[in-house]
């Protein structure tokens, strides 16, 4: 039994791994018909801790922001520091979603963030045209249309006036 040890040195070569951003969820985002919202920056999300990549810089990823509901709409040019707005069709009002995607130079990660939009209530309005030929012994006649974008049932009350035209 002879005891015996051998000592040598080698070359070990560590080959990085790509991470994948990280998105963390966001909360449901409020917003007001007919109103534009403005979203938070990327730069500001990350920042916040939204959105991570301990592999790139803020520089080096590529966002895209993008709506999921037809009557919402995402105005905003990508740049990571600009802030996106959002908007809607006129009068819509209800759920949405949007889908917020960070990605480096080999993977996308993405999240959706819902979206609530608060109804107002709207005025109603007259869809007919309001005038018509008037004259001396002449049979008047003026349809009216009234329209509400937030209800089916109106009450049209018509009602007589003693006006002093000025000729």
């Amino acid at each position: 039994p002879l005891r015996a040890s051998v000592t040598t040195s080698f070359m070990v070569t560590v080959f990085g791994e790509n991470d994948a951003p990280v998105l963390a969820d966001i909360e449901p985002l409020v917003m007001t018909e007919d109103t534009p919202y403005e979203f938070m920056s990327m730069a500001s999300l990350v920042e916040a801790g939204h959105i991570s990549d301990v592999d790139n810089t803020l520089e080096e990823l590529t966002f895209h922001l993008n709506s999921e509901t037809e009557q919402v709409h995402v105005d905003w040019d990508g740049d990571a520091s600009s802030i996106p707005m959002i908007r809607t069709e006129p009068d819509y009002y209800g759920l949405g979603s949007l889908v917020l995607c960070a990605e480096d130079e080999y993977e996308e990660r993405c999240t959706t963030i819902g979206l609530n939009v608060d109804p107002v209530n709207d005025a109603p309005y007259f869809a007919s045209e309001m005038h018509a030929p008037v004259g001396v012994n002449m049979e008047f006649h003026l349809s009216l249309d009234v329209m509400d974008v937030d209800s089916d049932e109106l009450v049209l009350t018509l009602t007589e006036s003693e006006a002093n035209p000025v000729w």
